[in-house]
């Protein structure tokens, strides 16, 4: 066992195990409504990536989903993950097992009596997708497949991937190297984890073939969706529909459509999306006027950016900035 990662979870039992109490989270209750966890709650306006443990106090309780990622570790012992749609199921996760939850999986963890068991949450954005993870994982694996329909693909997404624990893979190395850099924090930590994060998915990207799956089959994604879609995050700011489909061949009105049917979007939407989360980046983490910002983003008209930005943020991008500018971010532990 890793002593940094054993020191790190002593301390938090001595800060959270023994008051199991719910003052974190003032508004989950354990009733059968479907609480939604926002990324603010885990600090993930200011980084992509955050790391908790689960706090017994939520045992078998409350159903809830996210809007980010989750990937569940046992990193100790065992625990029920449950997850709730048309069919219940509940899946029997031992030392070892890793879930990927996409975002809105209802479910709910259990770990039981036995305090003993630890399991991590590790939990990251949605656009860390396009922005770290697309263009370094195959294109045509079955990770880079739940993304893209865990994102895009609205009338066929699966709630969740398993991977049961195989001792001869390198897996839980990675993890504990992932839950070192969050602990210990040293500079460019989420840069490091990204990687690292990268390292683990190509590591279960080839157990998976072996691996056996309690998910339903994957509905195929053709491989050039992902090129698609990082071909437009790359370019996001110049980007037209008549430039994408010349850069892919493609007519325009058969590459909008296609973009439609596998991701259940359009073209202008995903561009959008793109535009504003740089947006936000930029305010965020810079001092950068916002006009130039307007203008480094491709927004062609002023009056037009702050209509779109007032529309999906509710506020305007003075005050986002005022709320999430933190150049040098404080960092808590999370747990949930």
């Amino acid at each position: 066992m890793n002593q940094i990662i054993e020191q790190y979870i002593e301390n938090w039992k001595q800060k959270n195990f023994q008051t199991q109490n719910h003052r974190r989270f003032p508004n989950l209750k354990d009733t059968n409504q479907i609480d939604i966890i926002s990324d603010h709650i885990f600090g993930l306006k200011q980084n992509d990536i955050a790391i908790g443990i689960h706090h017994p106090a939520f045992n078998h309780g409350p159903k809830h989903k996210h809007d980010f990622f989750e990937l569940i570790y046992i990193y100790h012992g065992s625990c029920s993950n449950h997850i709730y749609r048309q069919q219940d199921i509940t899946i029997q996760m031992n030392q070892g097992d890793i879930c990927l939850l996409n975002p809105n999986a209802v479910h709910c963890l259990d770990i039981g009596e036995n305090t003993n068991s630890i399991v991590f949450n590790i939990m990251f954005k949605t656009s860390l997708f396009d922005k770290a993870f697309i263009n370094l994982i195959p294109d045509n694996s079955i990770m880079v497949q739940f993304f893209i329909n865990s994102l895009y693909n609205k009338k066929d997404k699966n709630e969740y991937l398993l991977f049961r624990n195989h001792p001869e893979n390198d897996v839980s190395e990675i993890i504990e190297k992932i839950l070192v850099e969050f602990i210990q924090k040293k500079i460019c930590y989420q840069n490091t984890i990204q990687a690292y994060l990268i390292v683990l998915f190509s590591s279960l990207i080839r157990q998976f073939s072996e691996d056996e799956q309690t998910t339903e089959e994957k509905n195929f994604i053709p491989t050039d969706i992902a090129e698609i879609l990082d071909y437009i995050s790359q370019n996001y700011n110049t980007v037209t529909l008549t430039s994408a489909a010349d850069h892919f061949f493609y007519n325009p009105s058969y590459l909008s459509s296609y973009i439609k049917r596998f991701t259940d979007r359009t073209f202008t939407d995903i561009v959008l999306e793109y535009k504003l989360e740089h947006c936000c980046n930029f305010l965020r983490n810079s001092d950068m006027p916002i006009a130039d910002i307007v203008n480094l983003t491709g927004f062609n008209y002023s009056s037009h950016f702050f209509k779109l930005f007032q529309k999906h943020f509710h506020c305007t991008p003075a005050e986002y900035r005022k709320l999430y500018y933190q150049p040098n971010p404080s960092h808590e532990d999370n747990s949930l």
